[in-house]
This record gives structure tokens, sequence and C-alpha cells, in this order.
């Protein structure tokens, strides 16, 4: 558990020992690791660089990935990409808490979100007829995405719209077979964003992660009604229990967030890990080995960072 939980401390230790070129979200992004040119993503919450590989084995029939194979559990060999400068959200509930959310737009009375006209009478956390696309764009570290409508992506001229739709067709079919896949294992697929990048070749393929706590939204299928109908949030089954503590605390995501007590950390490592085992149907055992060392080695790299 303990190295599981250092995923902050185990990044900055990664910087020092091996080559990043930029980071993000968690991981760090590695070129040039390997001689046929691929890029490494190195995660650094172990097992979550698994759990993004088991979806991208389980949906290659739905669409093409990054993924060429896991030489460690913290590093994907991946496809090099250009990645595309929007973000494509699915959103199937009427809900959320920060100020790009859905539920934060309507109770405030916009009834037009993301190009999508919203009717009267929605009750926060309540099904939406269809899952609506909602894309975003790709801020700057340390500043917000911002949701906006497809003609509104295309008009600021960073993503072309023969590749916005490619890549929004893409994610609404992950997300329908995550959603019925998700609803075999008891959970609730609410929400979640989509990273698509270009290969050399021109390719459109889904990148970064597919399903997992840190980009998606999962709730309990078996408390959903009756929560709902008391006007409860549902049980929540991902990063939602730390939102909720900084809800709690008035904290919407504007500015450094508060620091986050040790009882919240255990709690959301305990739910990342139910949420593994409960959608792979795998005992989750986290590798106690010394990750820095044990992925140079994996890598075949020398201490000098370099692939030998």
């Amino acid at each position: 558990m303990g190295r599981y939980m250092m995923t902050m401390g185990l990044a900055l230790e990664a910087r020092r020992a091996l080559p990043p070129t930029r980071s993000g979200h968690g991981r760090l992004l590695f070129d040039s690791c390997f001689k046929e040119r691929t890029a490494c993503l190195f995660d650094a919450a172990n097992g979550a660089g698994l759990r993004a590989a088991w979806w991208f084995e389980r949906t290659r029939g739905v669409a093409d990935n990054h993924l060429i194979r896991v030489p460690d559990p913290n590093v994907l060999e991946c496809v090099e990409c250009e990645p595309l400068l929007v973000e494509m959200v699915v959103r199937a509930y009427v809900t959320g808490s920060t100020s790009t959310s859905i539920w934060t737009h309507y109770q405030k009375g916009a009834r037009v979100f993301a190009g999508h006209r919203l009717p009267d009478g929605l009750r926060k956390n309540e099904r939406l007829a269809a899952p609506i696309l909602t894309p975003a764009t790709k801020a700057p570290k340390g500043e917000h995405d911002v949701t906006a409508s497809r003609d509104e992506i295309l008009s600021s001229g960073k993503v072309t719209a023969e590749d916005f739709d490619a890549a929004a067709e893409m994610a609404m079919r992950l997300f329908e077979h995550g959603r019925e896949l998700l609803a075999a294992r008891g959970l609730v697929l609410v929400d979640t964003k989509y990273e698509f990048g270009k290969t050399k070749d021109g390719k459109i393929v889904i990148i970064d992660e597919i399903h997992t706590p840190d980009s998606s939204r999962f709730w309990m299928v078996d408390t959903y009604e009756e929560r709902f109908a008391r006007g409860q949030d549902p049980a929540p089954f991902d990063k939602d229990f730390v939102r909720h503590h900084f809800t709690a605390l008035g904290y919407t995501g504007d500015g450094p967030p508060p620091p986050i007590p040790d009882e919240v950390r255990v709690g959301a490592a305990k739910r990342y890990i139910e949420a593994y085992e409960r959608i792979t149907g795998a005992t989750f055992e986290p590798d106690t080995e010394e990750p820095v060392a044990r992925i140079r080695r994996n890598l075949s790299m020398t201490s000098g960072g370099v692939a030998k």
C-alpha cells in the first residue's frame, strides 16, 4: 500500500532518475526510450498503468489505440503520437460539483451546454435521455480546460473538422461499450474523458487511458435509484470520494487545493483498488520492489537514463 500511495513522491524521484520530457495528470512521458522511436508512458500510481492496459486490450475492436506492450507495472510502451488539442468528454448524467461540470451550469440556469439544449426540470444526478459529447479545450498546465461546442472548438483552429469528427465517433463507441461492460459488473459509467492522438501515418487513436477512476465517474448500480429518489448523491466508486471532501470544504477547483488528510487518501486508494478488482476480475497485488530501479531494469536503461 505504501508504494501505491506514493504517487507524487515516486514521480519526483523518477524525474531525477529517468529522462522525462513533459508531465501531466500524474504521469511522466518519455520520448526516444526505445530504438523503435516509441514513447514510454510512466504511471506514477502502482497499477494504474495496468488498469489502462486492460481497457486498451479489450477495446481494440472498438477503437484503435496507442498501446504496444506493458514492460513494467508502471510503464506502457506506446506508439508515438501527436495529441489532439481537445478532450472528448461524454456524459450520461446531470451531475458534478466543479466549475466545468454540467450540473454547476444547469443549476445556475444554463439550458445549453457544449451546444446541447437541455430540458427544464432536471434534477441533480438524473440520467440524460441519451449520452452527450461535451468536448473541452486542452488548457496549459495549471489552468482549467474549457467546455465548448464542436463549432467553438473548430473555430479555435487547433483541430480539424475531420480529426474532431473521427475522434468524436470513436469516443461515443467507446462510451457505449464501456457502459455495457461496467453495468454487467454493477457499475454505472456516469461520464468520462477520452484523449486522442495522431500517429505519424495520420491515424487517429485513443491515448492515455480509458475508463479509469482518474478519467471517469462511476456509481454503484444497486443503490443509484434509491439514493436518487431520496435526493442523495450516488455512492461514488472513483475520485469523487476526494471531490466530495473538497466540496465539503467549499473548494470547487479554483486555486491550490486544500491538504488531503490521510484518511481521505486511504479511502481513495481503497476505492481505486476495489474498482480495479471489480472491473478486471483480478486481485490487486502491489509490486513492493523499489520502483525506479525496477523500471530502469525493465526498460534496459543505464543509470544515466539512456537505452542500452
